[in-house]
This record gives structure tokens, sequence and C-alpha cells, in this order.
């Protein structure tokens, strides 16, 4: 009975983090202001995409401190992380023709390279965080395609300058591999300096459905700005696992 206990425990969100449901509702709209900036040139500015940042949270009756705690949380359960941006995905692509050039097949050729090592990343190589403007978390998320194998090795480098020391969050770099059985692959690691660090997962021996991820920076102090560069994702094909049947 208290082994039963400790696993229910174990899959109950805590009350200070936003509901599933009311996540994916707050991502929407952030993933729709972000396309905006994107997009929009007046509406690219700083002050302009704090502006909508703090709107969003008005609307869903949220700080940024709970936004950012979840946001955390979430990415330190990844099979819920998972499940939330499945719906996100799928919300965000009944959307309009403006909100769709977010999604991934918007943004990569319609088809990824063949070939033993390819760096399958479809987003800027850099990135700089600025905590006083929000931006310490950078998610991705791609989509498998026809030259993806079934035991491929995924490896997610990037390099930090600047980090934030003396304080007890760390940086963090995490990597999911989402299967089409909806069983999930995931390797993270904390960044403790400035450097070179990479992450590698691998996929389970069944058909891959996206490749998703984060790299988070600490939010304090709010005037230190880290910026990463080199990012890069591999997709590396297997090659001493022996043949098998598959399932």
């Amino acid at each position: 009975m208290a082994l039963l206990m400790a696993l229910y425990a174990c899959e109950q969100i805590p009350s200070y983090i936003i509901h599933p449901d009311a996540m994916a509702d707050l991502l929407v709209d952030v993933h729709k202001s972000e396309s905006i900036s994107e997009n929009i040139k007046e509406y690219g500015t700083p002050e302009r995409k704090e502006q909508m940042r703090r709107s969003i949270f008005e609307k869903h009756g949220i700080t940024q401190a709970q936004f950012d705690t979840s946001l955390v949380w979430y990415s330190d359960h990844m099979k819920k992380y998972s499940q939330v941006y499945d719906v996100v995905t799928a919300r965000l692509r009944a959307e309009s023709d403006e909100v769709k050039t977010l999604l991934v097949e918007k943004k990569s050729a319609p088809l990824s390279r063949p070939g033993d090592s390819i760096n399958v990343w479809n987003k800027k190589p850099f990135f700089l965080f600025e905590s006083h403007l929000h931006r310490h978390i950078l998610t991705f998320e791609i989509l498998a395609d026809d030259n993806y194998r079934e035991d491929d090795i995924f490896q997610l480098s990037v390099s930090f300058d600047k980090l934030p020391v003396n304080t007890p969050d760390k940086a963090r770099v995490a990597l999911i591999i989402k299967h089409r059985n909806d069983s999930i692959t995931a390797s993270s690691t904390e960044v403790l300096q400035d450097g070179r660090i990479m992450v590698e997962a691998q996929a389970k021996n069944l058909k891959v459905s996206r490749i998703m991820g984060s790299i988070e920076v600490p939010a304090h102090p709010s005037w230190q700005s880290t910026y990463t560069k080199d990012i890069s994702l591999l997709r590396i094909r297997h090659k001493q696992r022996p043949n098998r049947p598959r399932p």
C-alpha cells in the first residue's frame, strides 16, 4: 500500500505548477506572440516583445515566476512535457497560415538529407538569453521524416558564454526522442561552466516521431545575459548494433 501511494504521489502535479491544459493554452499564445515578433517588424523590438509577454500572462492570470517555475518542472518531467507539447503543436496546426509559420514543417526542408552524420537543427545556430526580457529558455521541436532510422543516435551540442556564476540554479540542456508509439527516450545535463557541452540520446529501435528539447539558463541575476553559439543536432546512424528482427 505504501508503495502504491508513493507511485500515485509521483504522478501528481504540484498545486503550484500550471495544469497541463492551462499550460497548453498558455504556450499556444506564447508561440503566437513569437511568430508575430518574428514576422511583423514593428512588433520585433524588445519593448513590444515584453509588452506582448506581459499581456499574455495577464490574460491567463499568472505571473512570470509561475510560468518559469512550471516550465522548469515540466522539463524535469519529460513525459508530461511531451504530452503538453503534442497538444500545442496540434492546435497550432489548426490555426491560420500566419500561425503555421511556427510549425517545424515550414521552418525545415521538406526532407532532411540522407547520410551517416547530418545536422538536423532547424533554428539559428546561436541564441542570446536575456533574463531581463524573460528570454532564458529556448525550446525546439523537429519532426522526423523518411530519412530517420529506428536506431538513430542524436547529439545536441551547445557552446555557452558568460553563464551566471555563484547561483543556486544551473543552466540545463534536455533532449527528448518521441517514438510513434508515444514512448520517449530522454537525456539531460546541467551546465556548470562556459564552454561546449553535448547531450546524447538514441532511439529505442522504434520509429521516431519527433525530436524535442530545451536549453535554459538561470533567470537570475536579471541583468545577466548569456550567449550560446554553434548549436547543432547531429543525427548519426548506429552501425555497430547487429541487425535483428524488428518487432
